[in-house]
């Protein structure tokens, strides 16, 4: 590390003042005047033949490390060599070498000093009043600096000084010299995650300077751990989200075949990836020869398909309240020729890896592939079963304690995963199976049929007006079309086949979609509503009730969730409907609002009664003391 006492030991007297200016011989008897002959032959050598040449040298004595016939000279008359054969710089010279070093930076960093003094003078004489109202953008940056420095600069202030002068002094260098701070850097790398390749360029583009191009931008992403390989798993990474519960998904895309070289890994990216039991194998497409990566060229497919493993943490009652970000674990390129057992296998080989990693995983969700339906119904035993999965009985399965009445739920009790199908695959799919030319659908004797819709958007008798429909709502090709489930299930439609002759198979089917609907993508229903329902079957439960005169809990609940509904009134000689919630003054209403009650304040009243405080309560109002913020 150089230091400014050094300077005290260096004489520049014996250097003439157009040392830069030297070259070749001339250069060369400066060189031996001042550090000797040992290091002239060193420098020839090298063709190190001028002060600039010297200096932009990282190590004038690299040479050793080469075994060659023209340096074996040098080597003897400049170097020990040790009965290891290992070479050692004579002391004189190392040390006169970097002297004459040090006496060459000296008037260089002289020079540049003065030039900047030089230029901050001129500065300060060019920066006049006439100059800052030619420039009114140097007096709003003035007063802004002046306001910041009399408020106290805030984080986002912060990081916009950082920015501007950043970008103010790459603007006074070449761009082959631009440089930029750690802050800059990490804001261009969110930039470009967040934006993509084009917003980043179109930003950069326009503002020149401000942030890297993209080759340096790839180097910082390679250099960072945010960069991770094909088909490698990152489960050391789960312990940066400090939570201890999470769901996993798993999705295949379609992408463009492409196949690159990755240079972290020495290997080749792009091909569809081996699975191994379950488990894609990292690193597998490395090629030392040209003949050899033609060769997987020839016997390997290019992957059509992108596999991706996304993590959501779930916070638990002690964690902080925010929601964490979702967690790429893995992606691979696949091809679609994958089983049921192999991605249940893959699921044991995440949820092992994570539980030793001190992450439970609490379930597994995908869309609606035959696939991923029954590596689920394999795992949580539903009218499906392998001698070689006994899940059920694994060390870290818990247990779910089922009322006894259900005999309608057919899951087991014991579960290890729970598992999720996303919902709009699932109703999209129930439509596709019903636009099949393929498939036969029948409910009992009835005919589940397509052309019942046909027929009704081809009658001439009803208008778009009448059903809502277009023909493009029973496109087969249109596999994703979410929409048209929503038009199929109307009430206007069903309302309209229902008087049709033979349609009824098609009437039901179409009302089970909406039921779907209904169930898992409906927001409609409040959550209170259902809240306050599931409160009124606990409190029978709790107080020994599964009939309550003869009416089954779950028939009281049918009954409750129709009153709420269809709750109507008379008010002016005209019948109105309350389309939320209920009337407090109706005895249900009133009765299922003290239930709710009797279940929201049990954990509240324990509180209280644990630090002595007052709490009292009367129909739907609460009067209590809270000492706690």
């Amino acid at each position: 590390m150089y230091s400014s006492n050094d300077d005290a030991f260096l004489d520049i007297s014996v250097l003439p003042k157009d040392i830069f200016e030297l070259v070749d011989r001339k250069f060369y008897d400066v060189v031996k005047s001042v550090a000797g002959e040992s290091l002239v032959k060193i420098l020839k050598m090298q063709l190190i033949n001028s002060a600039g040449k010297l200096l932009n040298t990282a190590d004038v004595f690299a040479f050793l490390n080469f075994d060659s016939e023209e340096t074996d000279a040098i080597k003897l008359e400049s170097c020990f060599k040790s009965k290891t054969g290992q070479l050692v710089v004579k002391p004189g010279i190392q040390s006169s070498s970097s002297y004459l070093i040090k006496l060459l930076k000296k008037p260089l960093r002289q020079k540049q000093e003065s030039t900047s003094k030089e230029n901050n003078d001129n500065y300060q004489n060019d920066i006049t009043d006439e100059f800052l109202d030619n420039h009114p953008l140097l007096k709003s940056l003035i007063k802004w600096f002046q306001l910041n420095d009399s408020n106290g600069v805030n984080q986002s202030s912060r990081f916009l000084t950082l920015f501007i002068d950043n970008l103010i002094n790459n603007l006074t260098q070449s761009p082959n010299n631009f440089r930029y701070s750690e802050p800059i850097k990490n804001f261009a790398v969110c930039l470009y995650v967040l934006g993509g390749k084009q917003v980043y360029e179109f930003i950069r583009l326009n503002l020149s300077g401000s942030i890297p191009n993209l080759a340096t931008l790839g180097d910082l992403i390679k250099n960072s751990d945010t960069s991770f390989s094909e088909a490698e798993f990152r489960f050391e990474s789960l312990n940066r989200s400090h939570l201890h519960f999470g769901f996993c998904s798993e999705d295949s895309t379609g992408v463009v075949r492409k196949v690159e070289y990755d240079s972290k890994t020495n290997s080749f990216v792009g091909f569809a990836t081996p699975i191994d039991h379950g488990v894609p194998l990292a690193q597998f497409y490395q090629a030392d020869t040209f003949n050899h990566l033609k060769t997987i060229y020839d016997t390997h497919e290019i992957a059509p398909l992108l596999n991706v493993h996304m993590l959501q943490a779930i916070p638990t009652e002690n964690d902080a309240p925010c929601i964490p970000r979702p967690f790429l674990l893995s992606a691979y390129g696949v091809d679609n020729k994958t089983t049921a057992i192999s991605i249940l296998n893959r699921w044991m080989y995440i949820f092992q890896h994570c539980y030793e990693n001190n992450f439970r995983i609490i379930g597994f969700s995908t869309d609606a592939d035959r696939r991923y339906v029954s590596a689920m119904r394999l795992a949580s035993g539903f009218f499906a079963s392998s001698s070689d999965l006994q899940l059920d009985q694994h060390q870290n399965a818990f247990r779910i304690d089922l009322p006894k009445h259900w005999t309608w739920f057919f899951l087991r009790s014991n579960q290890l995963l729970l598992f999720f199908q996303d919902p709009i695959h699932l109703v999209t799919k129930w439509r596709n199976r019903l636009l099949s030319s393929t498939t036969d659908l029948c409910f009992g004797a009835d005919k589940i049929n397509i052309t019942h819709i046909k027929a009704l958007i081809d009658d001439n008798h009803y208008t778009k007006l009448d059903h809502g429909l277009t023909s493009s709502d029973i496109n087969p090709k249109d596999r994703q079309n979410y929409n048209s489930c929503i038009k199929l299930i109307s009430d206007d439609v069903t309302n309209l086949l229902s008087n049709s002759e033979d349609t009824n198979g098609t009437v039901v089917y179409l009302n089970l979609l909406k039921m779907i609907v209904k169930a898992y993508i409906d927001k409609s229903t409040s959550i209170s509503e259902q809240e306050a329902l599931n409160v009124l079957v606990e409190f029978l439960h709790v107080h020994g009730y599964t009939k309550v005169k003869g009416i089954p809990s779950e028939t009281i609940r049918l009954l409750a969730s129709i009153v709420l509904k269809e709750n109507v009134f008379v008010y002016g000689k005209k019948i109105y409907q309350q389309v939320l919630g209920g009337a407090i003054g109706s005895l249900f209403t009133l009765t299922l609002a003290n239930i709710f009650m009797w279940k929201w304040h049990k954990e509240l009243v324990r509180r209280q009664d644990m630090t002595g405080e007052y709490y009292g309560w009367y129909i739907d109002d609460v009067f209590m003391t809270w000492n706690k913020s």
